[in-house]
């Protein structure tokens, strides 16, 4: 029984591999080269999620934006005096924002990346209790700008503990919950 299963099988990966046509992109006419040739003559790279393919030159990404998972990227090229001045007129302004006595300070935590590559603020998500966080990094890597952004909730202060037990007694789980 076991031997007719396995011959069966076999039998039908090799039909789906000879039988089946294989699939391949159709040869440009002479009338589309005229066009694609000289569109492709000089390329440059561009990153699409994990991959980086060669767009023409002519190529604008005008969004620079992405959203990965629960991540969103943005990027800019940009001169490092420029990204350091964006760095402490960005802190400068979180420090400054308002906000209610109970969920002061709104800017919660600054932490330095090494090699001076930038920052990652923690900071309160405006106009909701201080649970609702964002962490947004500036992130300098070959004169590319990176501001990543992403929303959490924070149960870590003693004064969320009951918050925490009804969170988690709706049925989400501690990694949910921080």
């Amino acid at each position: 029984m076991l031997m007719k299963t396995a011959l069966r099988a076999i039998s039908f990966s090799l039909g789906v591999v000879f039988f089946i046509p294989t699939l391949y992109a159709n040869p440009i006419v002479k009338k589309d080269a005229v066009m694609v040739e000289p569109l492709f003559s000089k390329t440059k790279p561009q990153c699409a999620g994990i991959y980086v393919v060669d767009v023409p030159e002519s190529f604008n990404n005008g969004t620079h934006k992405a959203t990965y998972d629960d991540f969103d990227i943005e990027s800019q090229f940009i001169y490092p005096p420029a990204f350091k001045q964006r760095i402490a007129l960005r802190e400068e302004a979180l420090r400054n924002q308002k906000t209610s006595q109970k969920n002061a300070p709104a800017l919660k935590e600054v932490i330095q990346l090494p090699d001076n590559q930038g920052v990652i603020f923690d900071k309160n998500q405006s106009g909701s209790d201080d649970i609702y966080r964002q962490l947004e990094a500036h992130v300098y890597l070959n004169h590319i700008a990176f501001i990543i952004t992403s929303d959490f909730r924070d149960f870590s202060d003693k004064k969320h503990e009951e918050r925490k037990k009804q969170y988690l007694a709706r049925g989400f789980t501690e990694a949910e919950s921080n």
